[in-house]
Parts: C-alpha cells; sequence; structure tokens
C-alpha cells in the first residue's frame, strides 16, 4: 500500500509493515532531531536519544519544575502532538491489518515495551480476508471464551480489565520511572476504549 501525506492523519484504513516500519523510522528520526534542535539550540541543553527516558536528571517530580524547565518540556511537548498523532494513526491502521484489537494502540504509550511493540508490528504480517470459505469457521479464542455473552457481564469483565490495567501502568510511570510519567500523561487522551 502506498502511503499519501493524507494517509498519516487518518485513523481509517490498512497499512503494510513495511510503510509502517518506514514512517516510523522516519518520525522517530525528525523528531529526535528536531528535540535536538530545540534543546541545543534554545535552551542551551544536550539531547542524547536516553533524554526521552529521563529529560531533566534533576527533577524528580513535577511540581518542583522552574520556569526554564516547565519552558523546555512545554516545547517538547507540544512539538511532540502531532509526532503522536501520526504514530498513532499509522499504530492503529497496522493493528487493523494484522487483525489484532485496536485497543493495544495504548501499547504505542509504554516505557520500553513501546520499542518492542513497533518491532513486533513492524514485522508481522498481515491478515488474511476474514472470508469464510464453504462451512469452515475459525475456533473461538481463550480470549471470547473468557468475555461473557450478555452487556452487564461484558461491562463488567471491561472495568475489571480497564481499573486492572490502568492501575499497574500507573504504579509503574510514577513509582518506578518517575519522569516516564509524562508518557502516561500524554497517553490517557489516546485510551478512550
Amino acid at each position: 500500500m502506498k502511503v499519501t501525506l493524507g494517509d498519516l492523519w487518518r485513523p481509517g484504513g490498512t497499512v503494510d509493515r513495511g510503510a509502517y516500519a518506514l514512517v516510523g523510522l522516519v518520525g522517530f528520526a525528525l523528531k529526535h532531531n528536531l528535540d535536538r534542535l530545540i534543546a541545543t539550540a534554545g535552551f542551551d541543553r544536550d539531547w542524547t536519544l536516553f533524554n526521552y527516558w529521563e529529560p531533566l536528571q534533576q527533577v524528580g517530580r513535577i511540581t518542583s519544575l522552574h520556569g526554564d524547565e516547565v519552558k523546555f518540556l512545554g516545547t517538547l511537548v507540544a512539538t511532540a502532538l502531532p509526532f503522536i498523532w501520526v504514530g498513532v494513526t499509522m499504530t492503529l491502521k497496522r493493528l487493523g491489518s494484522i487483525g489484532a484489537p485496536l485497543g493495544l494502540v495504548i501499547l504505542f504509550f509504554v516505557p520500553f515495551g513501546n520499542l518492542i511493540f513497533f518491532l513486533v508490528l513492524s514485522l508481522t504480517p498481515a491478515r488474511r480476508s476474514s472470508v469464510y470459505e464453504g462451512d469452515a469457521r475459525p475456533t473461538e479464542s481463550a480470549l471470547l471464551r473468557f468475555v461473557p455473552n450478555h452487556a452487564l457481564g461484558s461491562a463488567s469483565v471491561a472495568t475489571l480489565v480497564t481499573v486492572v490495567l490502568g492501575l499497574g501502568t500507573t504504579l509503574l510511570a510514577t513509582q518506578l520511572l518517575h519522569n516516564y510519567g509524562w508518557g502516561l500523561f500524554l497517553a490517557l487522551p489516546f485510551a478512550w476504549d
């Protein structure tokens, strides 16, 4: 599939693994160099790949940020938004093309795990058509057997899974990864499902 500039902004459709990997790598290269330019030219700071996991080494909490640090992080967040949108959009397209649940897009924001997630999506081949041949039906997966058929049961399971995953992610980001809590903050608007 040929990816046009407009396809980067619309979440519908699918994308093959080559285009997904290319857009991801080019997007990362552009974003990293933009961040490097902002850090060095605009704020007289060094910027390496490791700064994404800890952009401010001396600051442990958001409440201890000072004026220059607030401007620096605000600028990085503002310039990250279009890249986040394109990344989420392309990830949704890729998940659709391999037949995976679209809710897995939240893994785009998981510290370190997002790199593995990108690699898996870049290597997984697209799923074949879902049209059944004759009477052959796919067997029901273990996940589908776990989810109840009725509305109240499905809502209960969805609530339980969401609370457990949300609490676990929040604790991981705020207690273990401290500064990477920004990733959680930026991911929340995309966690609508």
